[in-house]
């Protein structure tokens, strides 16, 4: 029997087994975490996953909330344009963008048009969209319009910015302008990176501003992760403390009391917050205490080494580590543990669907610093967890364990649980590509320590339900 035969022979009995499991009833899936946006009027927002869909939170300056249900959706991004918002969702097998405060005006893009959507943008109604599938097309939609104009770059799209008006494609060596269709290479912020008008910050402490002639021009490094720019000055969380910086990534001034679980500063217009558990409470910018030239320059030293330096010879180490990590060569008195997750064998189990960054952060106890990476090996410091994600343990500035996070249902890396699950999972049953490590575990959906049909019925059940 040849290969291609057996395969088809196996998905048809996956799918017999599929349909006859699926009369047994219905399964709801797990969902958690937050992503925060804001615009450049002073608002935030805040995008959070429950068991009915999603739901969107509007804060204004004054940190008045108004709330907007996204059912039976997964919303994937939003996008703003001035005071335009706009989601991009995925439903039914189909993708679309969403106009949540506005009735009877939505743009649906339909399911053989663009079924997983990549980056995005939005400028004057018109939205500017990849497939993940195809990243090297940039799709231009006209408002409440499902027709599309087309064009192509060279090299695959990491992101897209609109820039007075412009598109601009970010790629992995510089910047696309759409308008002249010219590259610029140039040095690329590290993603994700945080925009504020013609400056980037980016998950390294790297400050950029971004030109018509030069793409990326980096301004200075402030050696913090989290670090946002409004109106001159740079403001950058470090540990229980927010620090103001210069336009030199000096410490100029610092904030020490600060709301309870505040883990992130975020910026809109000249209002500054910061994120606190899945909302944004204002901070005062004349709460401030200056500091002298002496303390600005220790502050400096410090911040660099909070975040360890990135090398390619370090991400080897770090691969060595966790290949052949000997625990008992760790130190009794240095442990991660968390009262959430279950952390064992190098991995971290129990880690919900959706959850961020920040979130996990939140669940870890850990007595010194914690670097966190998506699946691909990328450096991140915001954005939602997937399984195969690591957390890097580190001791007076070394790597000493990692941490590789299962989310049970995630078989991608993704964070989110889709059909692309499914199909890794067929692939794996079928014998024509096996799962291994963190996603092998997160595959094991009723967790019985192994792989079988239920588990692909389970992970059926949790997406479409």
């Amino acid at each position: 029997m040849s290969g291609t035969i057996k395969k088809m022979i196996c998905m048809l009995v996956c799918a017999a087994a599929l349909c006859l499991l699926m009369s047994a009833g219905r399964v709801s899936g797990t969902a958690g975490g937050v992503s925060i946006y804001s615009d450049e009027n002073g608002r935030f927002y805040t995008l959070s996953s429950e068991r009915s869909g999603f739901v969107l939170d509007c804060y204004n300056g004054s940190g008045e909330k108004t709330r907007t249900a996204i059912e039976s959706v997964e919303a994937l991004e939003l996008l703003l344009d001035g005071t335009d918002v706009y989601v991009v969702c995925s439903f039914d097998g189909a993708a679309g963008i969403f106009r949540p405060f506005v009735q009877g005006d939505n743009m649906v893009i339909a399911e053989n048009t663009m079924p997983k959507p990549g980056c995005s943008a939005v400028c004057g109604g018109r939205v500017y969209i990849t497939d993940s599938r195809d990243d090297k097309h940039i799709r231009i939609y006209d408002d409440i319009n499902d027709d599309y104009e087309s064009i192509a770059v060279s090299q695959s799209v990491e992101a897209l910015l609109v820039c007075e008006g412009r598109l601009i494609a970010v790629l992995s060596d510089g910047v696309f302008s759409a308008a002249n269709g010219r590259k610029t290479k140039c040095e690329v912020p590290q993603q994700p990176f945080v925009r504020s008008g013609e400056i980037f910050c980016d998950s390294q402490g790297g400050v950029f501003r971004l030109s018509d002639d030069k793409g990326f021009e980096r301004l200075c490094t402030t050696g913090y992760g989290n670090t946002v720019y409004c109106r001159g000055e740079l403001y950058a969380l470090d540990g229980k403390e927010l620090l103001r910086l210069d336009m030199n990534g000096e410490v100029t001034a610092r904030l020490s009391e600060l709301p309870y679980g505040a883990d992130e500063v975020v910026t809109s217009g000249e209002s500054l917050a910061v994120l606190c558990g899945n909302k944004p409470v204002p901070v005062d910018k004349k709460a401030f205490v200056p500091i002298s030239v002496e303390e600005s320059s220790t502050e400096q030293v410090t911040g660099q080494s909070s975040i360890p330096e990135q090398s390619s010879r370090r991400d080897n180490d770090e691969q060595s580590r966790e290949e052949s990590f000997d625990q008992s060569s760790t130190r009794n008195d240095i442990k991660l543990i968390s009262n959430e997750y279950e952390i064992r064998a190098g991995y971290i189990f129990g880690v919900p669907e959706g959850t961020t960054v920040a979130g996990l952060k939140r669940a870890l106890v850990y007595p010194g610093e914690l670097g966190f990476r998506d699946y691909r090996g990328r450096t991140v410091s915001s954005g939602r967890i997937g399984t195969g994600s690591t957390v890097t343990l580190y001791n007076d500035g070394e790597s000493a364990e990692v941490f590789k996070i299962v989310v049970s249902g995630d078989l991608t890396g993704e964070g989110n649980i889709n059909t692309s699950d499914i199909g890794a999972m067929t692939k794996h049953l079928c014998e024509e590509k096996r799962l291994e490590g963190a996603a092998l575990y997160a595959a094991d959906i009723n967790d019985d320590s192994s792989l079988d049909i239920r588990d692909l019925y389970l992970l059926h059940r949790i997406i479409y339900s």
